[in-house]
């Protein structure tokens, strides 16, 4: 006994592939989502200027899934708090 259906019985309407194709752009929104925010968040902590947070924020937003990598490669290499306590 298999359990394969055949090609001809596949159908882009049948409602477990719109269910399946809905979850998977989801999916990929809510990661686009966390990778943009994941910027801003680490932006704040390691960029004074407000400007230049947004800026880099923008930058983890478009291009996507691009972007954050290009803020890691731009971003101070400390956090602000690292800074002022290695100045005091």
């Amino acid at each position: 006994m298999t359990l394969a259906v055949p090609l001809a019985q596949f159908s882009v309407d049948d409602p477990d592939w719109t269910l399946l194709r809905n979850l998977g752009i989801g999916l990929v929104v809510i990661l686009w989502l966390a990778t943009g925010y994941w910027t801003f968040k680490d932006a704040r902590r390691r960029i004074a200027d407000w400007p230049l947070v947004v800026l880099a924020t923008l930058i983890g937003f478009f291009p996507p899934f691009l972007g954050p990598i290009i803020y890691m490669f731009f971003r101070p290499p400390e956090y602000l708090q690292d800074a002022r306590e290695r100045e005091l």
